[in-house]
């Protein structure tokens, strides 16, 4: 199991929070972006080769930030669970207050049947990717909602 319960933990696949944009609203956070992240925020948005803004930091040499974007803090479940299927979940929960749950091949019925019994007055959705399509980005994503 693996889960996302804040931005910070995005920074792992490249999607970095720095800063809470200082406009009008003070509502938008400020992310760099690695070509990881910016992969699954093409496919989460369904946009082929968005236009990032520049970056703030540089990142690593062996993940640069390759450029910056401005994100409300609504998209945190839905860049999770694209993040949660790119790392290999085969099922992702969404929950009220708990955060994102990842479902991975080679968890046990028992842990599974455990966080289902934790989390099931928390639970919003579940996506189910069929086995047969699994996860293929942006348009093709073969899941089922529960």
């Amino acid at each position: 199991m693996k889960t996302i319960g804040s931005w910070e933990d995005l920074k792992h696949y490249g999607i970095v929070p720095l800063t809470v944009e200082p406009d009008g609203l003070c509502y938008r956070i400020v992310c760099d972006i690695t070509a990881k992240g910016k992969t699954i925020i093409d496919h989460a948005l369904g946009i082929t080769d968005i236009q990032l803004a520049a970056n703030w930091d540089y990142g690593t040499n062996e993940e640069p930030h390759i450029g910056s974007i401005l994100l409300i803090p609504e998209y945190l479940l839905v860049l999770s669970a694209y993040v949660l299927f790119e790392d290999g979940c085969h099922e992702v929960w969404l929950t009220k207050n708990s955060g994102v749950i990842g479902v991975q091949h080679g968890d046990s019925q028992q842990i599974i049947y455990a966080y289902e019994q934790l989390y099931q007055l928390d639970m919003v959705r579940r996506f189910t990717c069929l086995e047969s399509n699994g996860y293929r980005g942006p348009n093709v994503f073969g899941c089922v909602t529960h």
